[in-house]
Formats: C-alpha cells, structure tokens, sequence
C-alpha cells in the first residue's frame, strides 16, 4: 500500500478528497520464462473488497493481464484499487484483505503442476508516508 502520487491525484479529478487520506493497493504478479508452460493462469482477487468494510471507500480501480501462452516469454497480471483510507490503521486494511487469496497456477511442458497461493492481507506492506 502506497501513497497517490500528486499525478494521480491532479489526473484522477480527487479534489473533494484529501490526498493524505487517498492511498492505493498494486497488485502485480508475473511469471518469466513463460514459454515453457503448457498452462498458466493467475488470480487476483476483488481488490474492491475494501467497499464491504463500512462503507463505499474505493474511489478507482483496474486490472489487466498478458497472457500469450507460447508467445511471448512473461506473464503478468496487475490489479489496484486507490480508495479513501480515513479512520483505517495498517492493522484494519491488513484484517479486511485477510481472505483475500492470490493464485498462481503452471503446468509445465512436462506436465509438472504448480500451484502457489498468497495472502493479501498478510503480504500488504505499508510504503505510505503521508
């Protein structure tokens, strides 16, 4: 979790939002050497799961993803959601994304499954500094 940049906050139209209370999640999970797998497939959960807290605090958010098996050599998919943290600590943004699972699966060209999972909430580092 970081801080909006002033970039973000002027091309946004935030203004009626105070910007030390806007912060963002990014979410970005690549896979290199992506050519080798026969399968691959990632999962990022609903960033938007913040809004089921107290209210509607998400102000803007997006995902995309490059998958192109056989073709290109990485994988990524990437979401985030910039939302209005007023009143929340680290403790509170970490306990509502505390379900909230990332899923990575590959099969390799030999047929070698692999499965990794990781925890939002646990993982969610605070880079804010305002």
């Amino acid at each position: 979790m970081r801080d909006i940049t002033d970039e973000e906050y002027a091309s946004n139209a935030l203004e009626k939002y105070s910007i030390e209370n806007l912060k963002k999640i990014f979410v970005q999970i690549d896979i290199v050497n992506s050519k080798d797998c026969k399968e691959k497939d990632i999962q990022i959960p609903d960033l938007f799961v913040i809004d089921r807290y107290d209210k509607i605090r998400s102000i803007k958010g997006s995902g995309s993803d490059s998958n192109n098996l056989y073709k290109e050599n990485n994988a990524q998919a990437v979401k985030y959601v910039i939302f209005d943290s007023t009143g929340l600590s680290i403790n509170d943004i970490k306990k509502i994304y505390k379900d909230e699972i990332i899923s990575v699966k590959i099969i390799t060209k030999k047929g070698k499954e692999i499965m990794l999972t990781y925890n939002v909430g646990e993982m969610l580092k605070d880079e804010t500094s305002r």
